[in-house]
């Protein structure tokens, strides 16, 4: 089994992506921005991924003689994933400029009582087996194997939780 539970980002404020790439040999890229943000509250959601596999292979009798010419075999795989997003209080800026010209970034930002949380991530595998015979009480008879093979993975990541500003700038 296979389960993802992912939440996405969550921004109050102002989110602004430039990308300039230009073939003339003096290239000029100029950003300037201003963002407010007064009681803001961001809170990505909790994300929760849990695989659960209670199994039983072979034979079940209340009493008497359970016989049996064979094998048992049981393969449970489990991959559970939980991501919570990231919570952005505030200003987010990302140039990008390519040339051999100026780029310049000018970003104000204010944050009064601003609270960004990121949400919590929980992941779990459960896994119940019984491979083989079972008799309350009375005779197990087999020629053969039991065999269970269980492969679990569990991956859980919270975001990131930023109040204020942040600003990424490549030049190329």
């Amino acid at each position: 089994m296979d389960l993802k539970a992912k939440i996405g980002t969550l921004v109050a404020g102002s989110i602004i992506a430039v990308a300039g790439l230009q073939a003339s040999a003096y290239a000029d890229t100029n950003v300037t921005t201003s963002s407010s943000c007064e009681d803001c509250e961001s809170e990505s959601g909790d994300a929760a991924a849990q695989n659960n596999s209670a199994t039983f292979v072979g034979q079940n009798n209340g009493g008497g003689i359970n016989a049996q010419e064979g094998d048992n075999e049981a393969d449970v795989d489990q991959d559970a994933q939980a991501e919570s997003g990231d919570a952005a209080s505030g200003q987010v800026v990302g140039v990008v400029s390519s040339g051999d010209g100026d780029t310049n970034v000018n970003a104000s930002s204010t944050c009064e009582d601003c609270k960004s949380t990121s949400g919590n991530a929980f992941a779990q595998n459960n896994a119940i087996l019984f491979v083989g015979q079972n008799n309350g009480g009375g005779i197990n008879l087999q020629d053969g194997d039991n065999e269970a093979d269980v492969d679990q993975s569990s991956y859980a990541q919270s975001g990131d939780g930023v109040s204020g500003q942040i600003v990424g700038l490549v030049t190329i």
